[in-house]
């Protein structure tokens, strides 16, 4: 049971609970224009992707690469290119239910532990 609803799985109570947010944010006038309004720009870079991927899979929104660059441009295309794998990389941390972020700073540890373990 999740309140008064009989929920059977944890996808059905995740359901509900955006049904609830949604019906107050409509009965509080503060909805929002966009599904992509809300999110911290503050956040880091990784955690914002996460969390902007499942709110466009909230909202039926197919994302993919965008490589709108000046083709004359290598750096801008290189830079695209990289974007769009390091998105790709976060998108299928999130189908496996990992954190990122948390993923990559435990990496970046094991670098530093290595480093210093090297003595340099």
């Amino acid at each position: 049971m999740f309140g008064d609803v009989d929920a059977r799985d944890a996808d059905a109570v995740r359901a509900m609970w955006e049904d609830v947010k949604a019906a107050e944010r409509a009965a509080s006038g503060a909805g929002r224009p966009s599904a992509a309004d809300g999110v911290p720009t503050s956040l880091p870079a990784l955690a914002r992707a996460q969390k902007m991927l499942g709110r466009a899979e909230r909202a039926g929104v197919a994302v993919g690469p965008d490589f709108d660059v000046d083709p004359g441009d290598a750096q801008a295309a290189a830079g695209a290119e990289i974007g769009a794998e390091l998105l790709a990389v976060v998108a299928r941390a999130r189908a496996l239910g990992v954190d990122a972020e948390s993923a990559l700073r435990a990496q970046v540890r094991t670098v530093a532990s290595q480093v210093r373990d090297a003595g340099v």
